[in-house]
């Protein structure tokens, strides 16, 4: 059996326990919001770095397409002013022009 003075410090600590109950359960569901909003923030800031990388990887594609079909323009051109200078519809200078376009 249980002595007095435990018993005593039991009955006081449920009594206390049930006393402070609101003021834990509120404490408890403030932290529960403050959780969920850290977790909110925290997917919106993903999904923000998620867009912006598909942004750059849409871009750097864009930009890899614009400089093929640039590198191929500048090609043709070249190959281009080789024929017609060596018909002699170019000279030496625009076909040198044509060359360095093509080199940048």
């Amino acid at each position: 059996a249980l002595p007095i003075s435990e018993i005593g410090r039991l009955l006081s600590f449920g009594l206390l326990d049930l006393l402070t109950l609101p003021m834990r359960k509120g404490i408890a569901d403030q932290r529960i919001k403050q959780a969920q909003l850290r977790l909110s923030s925290d997917v919106v800031d993903q999904v923000t770095q998620v867009r912006q990388s598909w942004v750059r990887a849409v871009a750097a594609q864009q930009t890899l397409t614009y400089t093929q079909q640039v590198v191929a323009s500048a090609q043709a051109s070249a190959e281009l002013s080789k024929r017609m200078q060596a018909v002699g519809n170019f000279n030496k200078l625009e076909r040198a022009r044509q060359q360095a376009f093509y080199a940048d």
